[in-house]
């Protein structure tokens, strides 16, 4: 999406009538900025870590949904 961060994309669909679930992918940290954190505090339901695997996003998939 042109113009927009992830942010951005977090707190457009947290700030929608229906909640949702936001699972958020984000690189290593760079010079002590940390996205993932970043994107826990804009309200993204839980974060990843890149690089990852099938099995690891399967896995972080099923948990938002058993806790839906």
């Amino acid at each position: 999406m042109p113009n927009v961060d992830g942010f951005e994309v977090i707190l457009h669909l947290r700030g929608g009538a229906k909640p949702v679930k936001v699972l958020a992918m984000s690189g290593n940290p760079v010079d002590g900025y940390d996205a993932a954190r970043t994107a826990k505090l804009f309200g993204a339901s839980e974060t990843m870590a890149k690089p990852f695997d099938a099995a690891t996003f399967l896995q972080h998939v099923e948990m938002l949904l058993a806790h839906s």
